[in-house]
């Protein structure tokens, strides 16, 4: 009664504010959202002219990219947001939680992803503001180029922490339900568990944890993560338009005498434009959307449509020039260096372009696999009649399969950068799809908000990651495994096949960039140290995290795949469907492994190790 009267008399406005100010603050964060979307086309176009600015004009290309990286930084600083307000994020729903109601489970989600967040972004601010201040009021430059707006990267730091403790607050967007606890949140939460332990045993002092806005700034200022949005608006792109879908309907017409016809034009597509997507979360959406509808026909077994489904969104994490493998090229470098450090052995530190050289012919022999399998699979299928595309459509189509084919080739020869390669990619697909009338505004604003969302995503299991990991390196883990490696300096092998189980176990929970910031450095460089060939162990790497998406129950593209598939598939059935795949892939792993040789075939050109001598032997060198 007395809260009735309060909200029928003149209370009501005193009562009803802060309900009306989240709402507000919803309006104002949507058109925030809205207005960062459109920093993707700048970025793009930024990212492009450095190629003809640096080959051709000779100048201007190193402003183009600090321009490329302040828009970077701000854009990602609202994409985080922005995931997290339309739970965006890859969750997990508690067990527990599923017998509740839908809004007790609501409200645990929300007020429990609060309190995982809530204290890694709070001292982010804390400790960004200072940094930020003192950038802002000197306008500092870029230390390299000396361009100014470096500032802005830091501002944007402390904008992105302020954004996720805000969000945390105040909950998602609207009627939107929460629908599990993300990842992201309950690697921060760990996090933040980890460094009160670590404070409280005396195994680190607070100090430490300093590092973390650094570490962001490092994030945001990182030349080759430019390239996540360009990925995930390719990947938007064609998401949105009938591209897809038209490229696996030509590829069945011309493979219309085979039996698997379908399954085999689905791999080819997803071969193509997989390692555009991002992660094989982004390209199980894609091909679920696109072409999952089309193999269901005629007597076709869901399970085995949905292996296929699986294995195909597993191929951008191979296939060069992926994303994936170019991060992981990245933290590769950083592993050997740190490994050369401790063993002072004078070896060539390993870089990006040795990894895309080494992934090619392993790479080509995972996709020559996957076609093989479902070819043998459905060998005594009957071919099912399906009509071709008109002739603009084809045209269309075809030019489509060329440009991105051409740009994919010119990243993994080297001609051209991963950035500016994506960058091409975004305008050239948008501006086709303007020119031929179908780009509306409503559907590029759409667009822009996929990616926006998709950014966010990935970016906030980034940040997730190297929190994690500076936690864990606190409490001295790279230090015992750099201990433990001492009892296998005599069996290499056997340490790298110990590795390898490891990172599989850990595919089956964890994301490929989530392995790439939290998994890789922690134990890479053990690895190094008694392995030479660092560009091979990492298409090992790559080979063993596609196994462990593999791998039901708990393989991260089954459970994906699962959820999204109409009608969902029994376990047991896709286990069975997915049992020849992960044969071949093995026998694959035993190829590489066996044969280091696949992996040089197509980097003849690099310098031979130069072992470092000791001391005795230089001595006995030197002796008359």
């Amino acid at each position: 009664m007395v809260v009735g009267a309060l909200c029928r008399g003149p209370w009501r406005a005193l009562y009803t504010a802060p309900m009306r100010i989240p709402g507000r603050l919803h309006q104002a964060l949507d058109t925030l959202d809205a207005a960062a979307g459109w920093l993707a086309l700048p970025l793009a176009g930024l990212l492009l002219v450095q190629w003809p600015l640096r080959d051709v004009v000779g100048w201007g290309a190193t402003r183009a990219n600090d321009l490329g990286q302040i828009l970077f930084a701000l854009y990602v600083g609202v994409g985080l947001h922005a995931a997290t307000r339309t739970q965006s994020h890859l969750s997990i729903d508690m067990a527990l939680t599923q017998r509740m109601s839908p809004q007790v489970r609501h409200h645990l989600n929300r007020w429990g992803q609060a309190l995982l967040v809530l204290p890694v972004s709070l001292y982010v601010l804390y400790g960004a503001g200072p940094m930020a201040w003192r950038s802002l009021c000197s306008l500092e430059g870029f230390p390299e180029s000396f361009n100014p707006g470096y500032w802005l990267i830091k501002v944007a730091a402390w904008l992105l922490a302020l954004l996720m403790s805000l969000q945390a607050v105040i909950g998602p967007a609207g009627t939107t339900v929460a629908k599990g606890l993300p990842i992201y949140a309950i690697q921060l939460g760990g996090a933040a568990l980890l460094a009160v332990s670590g404070v409280a045993t005396g195994a680190f002092s607070f100090d430490l944890m300093g590092a973390l806005p650094s570490r962001l700034v490092g994030l945001l200022e990182n030349d080759l993560l430019q390239a996540l949005p360009l990925y995930a608006l390719s990947g938007a792109v064609l998401n949105r338009l009938p591209l897809v879908a038209r490229m696996h309907q030509g590829g069945q017409w011309l493979l219309r005498r085979q039996p698997a016809a379908a399954e085999l034009s689905a791999l080819l597509v997803s071969a193509l434009l997989a390692p555009m997507n991002g992660s094989v979360g982004a390209s199980l959406h894609m091909l679920s959307r696109a072409i999952s509808p089309r193999l269901q026909v005629g007597d076709r077994s869901v399970a085995q449509t949905t292996a296929t489904l699986c294995v195909a969104s597993t191929l951008g994490v191979v296939i060069a020039p992926s994303l994936v493998l170019l991060l992981l090229g990245d933290a590769m470098m950083r592993a050997h260096t740190e490994a050369v450090n401790a063993t002072h052995a004078a070896v060539r530190i390993v870089n990006n372009a040795d990894v895309l050289r080494a992934a090619v012919v392993p790479g080509a022999l995972a996709v020559l696999m996957s076609l093989a399998v479902v070819a043998w699979r459905h060998r005594r299928d009957v071919a099912v009649v399906v009509p071709g595309l008109d002739r603009q459509a084809g045209w269309q189509t075809v030019s489509v399969v060329l440009v991105i084919a051409a740009l994919l080739v010119a990243v993994a020869t080297g001609r051209v950068l991963a950035v500016e390669a994506a960058a091409a990619a975004c305008l050239l697909l948008l501006a086709g799809a303007a020119v031929t009338k179908q780009l509306s505004a409503m559907l590029l604003r759409l667009i822009l908000r996929d990616a926006l969302v998709l950014t966010g995503v990935l970016f906030a299991l980034l940040i997730a990651a190297t929190s994690l990991t500076l936690v864990l390196r606190g409490h001295g883990i790279d230090q015992w495994l750099a201990a433990s490696v001492q009892s296998f300096r005599g069996h290499p092998t056997g340490l790298l096949l110990l590795v390898m189980a490891g990172l599989a176990a850990c595919a089956c929970v964890l994301d490929a960039f989530e392995m790439i910031f939290l998994v890789i450095p922690l134990v890479m460089p053990a690895v190094l140290q008694v392995q030479d060939d660092a560009a091979w162990v990492a298409v090992l790497t790559l080979l063993v995290l596609q196994l462990g998406f593999l791998l039901p129950p708990l393989g991260y593209a089954v459970l994906m795949a699962r959820s999204l598939a109409h009608p969902r598939p029994g376990l047991a059935a896709l286990s069975r469907a997915l049992v020849p795949h992960l044969v071949g892939q093995l026998l694959l792993i035993a190829v590489v492994m066996a044969f280091p040789q696949t992996t040089r075939w197509t980097r003849p050109d690099e310098p031979a190790a130069v072992p470092m001598l000791s001391d005795e032997q230089l001595d006995l060198l030197l002796r008359p």
